[in-house]
């Protein structure tokens, strides 16, 4: 409810102005004052909690074996960028074979492949939001997209910045001053992650996937290879 009050509707027909200078059209939109660091703290939050639900069910499993407390302390549920690491290592010697295999099958490689295809992955994503949040605040911006891009001519390269209380698109390339362009745009906020010195952007849906690829198919699996007490 605050996106949409501080945003107003999604969709947004915008009609644009020519910039002589630079060859490029410009997009205004007011979007007030969006509640950046409340969102900011809103989605750590939630990264942290669907990030401690993975660390959970790896201690859960671990806790079935040991009488010593001291060998929970490394125990996590692993999101990593390669297989085969020394975190892997330590915990085929340390869970039960069922709870391992399906630790390791969950990793987002074995089914995005290896790095830059990793960034794609809804449980990578939150695995790194709730990295960056326990050192600094999550770097929350409104995304912007034509969501009729075909009628902006040339496919022009779509560029968006801040100025105080609007959110500007500028569309350049094989632009023609006379083309009297009133694309659809879409606005939501979205989340910026710099990582390996690119820049990266996702939307809030991220955490929606993160949630459901967790409560749908990680958690069924392992309650199904869970000992009964």
């Amino acid at each position: 409810m605050d996106i949409e009050r501080t945003f107003g509707p999604k969709l947004q027909r915008i009609a644009g102005q020519f910039d002589a200078q630079n060859s490029r059209h410009i997009f205004r939109r007011h979007i007030g004052n969006p509640q950046w660091q409340e969102w900011s703290l809103t989605v750590g939050d939630i990264a942290n909690n669907l990030r401690a639900s993975l660390d959970h069910i790896a201690y859960q499993f671990r806790l079935e074996a040991v009488k010593d407390l001291r060998e929970l302390e490394r125990i996590t549920f692993p999101i990593l960028q390669q297989p085969n690491s020394g975190t892997f290592s330590f915990l085929a010697k340390v869970l039960e074979p069922n709870a391992f295999k399906q630790i390791e099958k969950s990793q987002p490689y074995n089914t995005l492949g290896r790095w830059p295809e990793i960034v794609l992955s809804p449980l990578w994503v939150i695995n790194e939001l709730a990295r960056i949040d326990k050192h600094r605040s999550l770097n929350i911006i409104p995304l912007m997209t034509a969501i009729e891009p075909l009628k902006i001519p040339g496919h022009g390269i779509l560029r968006v910045s801040l100025d105080n209380t609007y959110l500007v698109a500028t569309v350049s390339g094989d632009v023609n001053p006379q083309d009297k362009l009133e694309p659809e745009f879409s606005i939501e906020p979205g989340i910026e992650l710099t990582i390996e010195n690119t820049i990266y952007h996702y939307n809030f849906g991220y955490l929606h996937d993160a949630y459901n690829i967790i409560r749908n198919e990680i958690i069924p699996t392992f309650e199904s290879i869970l000992p009964s007490r």
